[in-house]
């Protein structure tokens, strides 16, 4: 019996195929790497759902109140993280998967201290506390609308607001892709989006711009970050309202801490 050859590729043929593998990897990579991070989202708001369990957990453990940005206690700030840790044992909940510089989240450092890398951060502007008389924050009741108020966001610090001057509604912070920034920065990884977690628990995704300007039904701007649905006002003026700092913003000055009663560590 005769054999037939085998005809093999010709040098045309394997740079056709060449081609088609490169193009269909162009196409299919953007695609694969969208539905990962897309994955990484979800992860991410799923440790925020967990949060804002914790939180109304402690709500309702401590008469209503909200849980404090920080506890300063033996010269020391000791975190909204560390505070929330009878209602939440899984400290991983605290790292985004999107966020890889993630591994300060859960340490104390000198009182006043802002530069901590972190995944998520406390609002200012969610329950702002009065920083000269330890008053230990707001009750859940104060809130004019809980699901309208930011709690906690994605940041690269322990503590975050939109740095917005009272009345203009003019970035004077920003929002960044850059974990390794600090001051309070937006973390906005997530195709440019962020998660926010919102005082009554839910997490909803937005763009940072999209939290600055709503309307309230009266004509009025008023935006997600107030706890009473206000206008926004720079918390360095309501410092120096307080006499404890300049009336300008600037953005290299650390932020204020938020005091709270130092008998939760009693």
């Amino acid at each position: 019996m005769s054999q037939r050859k085998s005809r093999g590729f010709t040098l045309i043929e394997l740079l056709v195929v060449i081609a088609i593998i490169a193009i269909l990897a162009a196409i299919l990579f953007p695609v694969f790497a969208k539905a990962r991070e897309k994955a990484r989202q979800s992860t991410c708001a799923s440790n925020m759902k967990q949060m804002g369990l914790g939180i109304l957990q402690y709500v309702q453990d401590y008469d209503e109140k909200m849980i404090p940005r920080t506890v300063v206690y033996d010269g020391l700030d000791h975190v909204w993280t560390q505070l929330m840790q009878p209602y939440i044992k899984n400290q991983n909940i605290f790292q985004c998967p999107s966020n890889p510089r993630k591994d300060q989240y859960f340490c104390c450092q000198a009182a006043g201290s802002v530069v901590a890398h972190a995944s998520y951060a406390a609002s200012f502007q969610g329950g702002i506390q009065d920083v000269n008389t330890g008053d230990p924050g707001f009750s859940y009741p104060t809130y004019d609308s809980p699901a309208q108020v930011i709690d906690i966001l994605e940041s690269t610090a322990k503590y975050a607001d939109f740095n917005v001057d009272a009345g203009a509604d003019t970035i004077f912070s920003y929002y960044t892709t850059d974990p390794n920034l600090d001051y309070g920065c937006l973390f906005s990884g997530h195709s440019g989006m962020s998660n926010f977690l919102f005082v009554d628990g839910h997490v909803k995704a937005y763009h940072p711009l999209q939290t600055l300007d709503k309307t309230d039904g009266g004509g009025n701007d008023v935006n997600l970050w107030r706890f009473d649905n206000d206008t926004f006002i720079h918390h360095q003026q309501l410092d120096a309202a307080a006499g404890i700092g300049p009336a300008e913003p600037t953005p290299t000055r650390a932020y204020s801490v938020l005091s709270y009663a130092e008998n939760q560590f009693k």
